[in-house]
């Protein structure tokens, strides 16, 4: 017991996190901006109706849309509103177990490294699709982790509460379809790193020469994205 209790104190020395926390952000990643449209608040009791995900890159073109049918016989008709969605049009949508399965599938082709999801909402996305993946496909390739594009975006501004900037660069109000919304945040999410000159996985390295010219002291154009 003392062997390990020591093991365990050597292990979480200063010198052994900070060795942690640089082995990942080494570690290649692939992001993953993630929308969802659900009929209700949560799962299982409501259910989910659609997402949509694309690979941050340059082109955008790496997409998956997904339709799901119910799981529940509960659900909120203003929500179903929202994805533009009616009962009988869901109830009509592909057999979850098949989606999911194809979704996982998709996901693990198209990452190098860590598949990492984000999204504007996470809280929300990324309880839809961990519960979907485990329950319909038996793993959630992204792990129990997410992460949050304002959170990220107000980090570069340098101010906790500016969480919502960055989706004025979005170029278009959201149309509620979950793959068009995933699209047009990994845009503006691009539009933002770029503006900040902050290298992102994927994504050639920007031309920061003009933006370090005008950009103050506390910024440094280059850094990792990670």
């Amino acid at each position: 017991m003392s062997q390990k209790l020591n093991r365990a104190k050597r292990d979480s020395t200063p010198q052994k996190k900070m060795n942690r926390i640089e082995k990942s952000s080494q570690e290649e990643k692939t992001f993953f901006i993630v929308d969802t449209e659900g009929d209700g608040p949560y799962a299982p009791d409501f259910s989910m109706v659609s997402f949509g995900a694309v690979v941050l890159s340059d082109d955008l073109d790496k997409t998956f849309k997904g339709f799901t049918r119910p799981i529940s016989p509960n659900f909120i008709p203003e929500s179903l509103q929202k994805s533009h969605t009616t009962r009988q049009m869901h109830e009509g949508y592909e057999d979850p177990r098949t989606v999911m399965r194809s979704f996982v599938q998709w996901v693990k082709q198209n990452t190098s490294g860590r598949a990492v999801l984000m999204s504007d909402n996470p809280a929300y996305d990324w309880q839809w699709i961990n519960y979907y993946t485990w329950k319909f496909a038996g793993e959630n390739p992204f792990g129990f982790t997410a992460r949050r594009i304002g959170d990220f975006c107000a980090g570069l501004e340098r101010d906790f509460l500016v969480t919502s900037e960055w989706k004025k660069l979005r170029g278009a109000d959201l149309p509620h379809d979950p793959l068009e919304d995933a699209i047009l945040n990994a845009k503006a999410l691009l539009a933002t790193a770029k503006k900040h000159g902050i290298g992102v996985p994927g994504i050639h390295a920007p031309d920061t020469s003009k933006e370090a010219d005008r950009a103050p002291k506390r910024q440094q154009p280059g850094n990792s994205f990670f």
